[in-house]
């Protein structure tokens, strides 16, 4: 019973070292159930063998994981070694270009410093300067307002010159024909008193003849032609196609032309003569006519061209024979289709030839 209690706590302790050991091989322990004491030698001696062969293949798998930890230990070192170079030679580098950055850095903090010297002092140039400019600029615009005193009295200063240029010009003429006419004069006096008689006998004649034919006078004055003539120029908006109205009258004898209709009413029957003078605007093709009631008496086409650079005008004219209040009238195209400048005039005349 000993043996056996003691075979007992023997194999309950090795399995205790089995449990809490990383070993690859499993060793399984029978309880055997001999307590004699050769049974008990008998397998202690059979346990101390395996616990043998198992120890010898423990230090084997111990033996090789050791060795695997010191290649790897070595591998690591290496590596180590490697980086740690690889850092050095890094960390020079790094360390000389940090050096060459804080030089550049001191340059520029000393160059900084200058710059803002430099600016302080040009700043303070500046503000002489626009003081200076500021005097300057005082300076030029009183020196501009004498200018303009001075331009405005030279005006004044030389519209008199030329008022008395022009005084003293007619007083050279003056004098000149007084001059010729004084030495004419003298020259003819003597011409003149001859001719004193001889004008006085014409003077008697003349009278007798002015008695004479004061008669035939009146009679002329009688049968003498009435002035019947207009002439008006630039067309007004409202101008219609039928009739262009002409606003601006330059002559208007006997009040015919009416500026407000564009249309002549004959006074007396008679031979008169129309003329028209038109501009049109570019791009267009236009009618125009002269018309005596409702029958033309002149009329025509005109094409301005679309690519024309100036203004392009025709003039036309008619003789007819009107009658008293019978109506002449310009027309044929609307406002839009004109064009009129200062120096390209749209206009309308007529003048009585003969009375019939």
């Amino acid at each position: 019973m000993q043996y056996c209690r003691k075979m007992e706590r023997f194999e309950t302790f090795f399995c205790v070292i089995l449990l809490f050991c990383p070993f690859k091989s499993v060793l399984t322990l029978s309880v055997e159930p001999v307590c004699s004491k050769f049974a008990y030698e008998e397998q202690l001696l059979e346990k101390m063998v395996r616990m043998e062969f198992f120890v010898e293949n423990m230090q084997k798998d111990v033996q090789k994981s050791i060795t695997n930890v010191m290649d790897g230990m070595n591998g690591i070192k290496e590596k180590n070694v490697e980086i740690t170079d690889n850092l050095s030679e890094k960390i020079e580098k790094v360390d000389l270009k940090v050096e060459n950055v804080t030089n550049t850095m001191n340059g520029l903090k000393d160059k900084n410093t200058e710059v803002a010297d430099n600016l302080s002092e040009l700043h303070g140039k500046i503000q002489e300067v626009e003081l200076k400019v500021e005097n300057v600029t005082d300076t030029i615009k009183g020196i501009k307002e004498k200018n303009h005193e001075i331009t405005d009295n030279l005006s004044v200063l030389h519209e008199k010159i030329e008022n008395v240029d022009l005084k003293v010009e007619n007083a050279l003429d003056t004098m000149k024909g007084i001059k010729e006419k004084n030495s004419e004069v003298v020259d003819n006096l003597s011409e003149l008193h001859g001719k004193m008689k001889k004008l006085e006998l014409k003077v008697e004649n003349i009278v007798d003849k002015i008695d004479r034919n004061s008669n035939d006078i009146e009679e002329i004055k009688a049968s003498k032609t009435p002035a019947v003539a207009f002439n008006a120029r630039v067309a007004v908006k409202y101008s219609g196609s039928s009739t262009v109205v002409f606003s601006i009258v330059i002559l208007n004898e006997d009040k015919a032309y009416n500026d407000k209709t564009g249309i002549f009413t004959a006074p007396i029957d008679g031979v008169y003569q129309f003329n028209a003078h038109l501009c049109f605007a570019r791009g267009i093709e236009v009618e125009y006519y002269l018309k005596v009631g409702d029958r033309s008496i002149a009329s025509g086409e005109y094409i301005v061209p679309q690519g024309a650079t100036d203004t392009k005008c025709t003039s036309f004219s008619a003789v007819a024979l009107v009658r008293k209040g019978e109506k002449v009238r310009v027309g044929g195209m609307s406002f839009k289709n004109l064009d009129q400048e200062i120096d390209d005039w749209n206009s309308f005349s007529g003048v009585l030839i003969q009375t019939v």
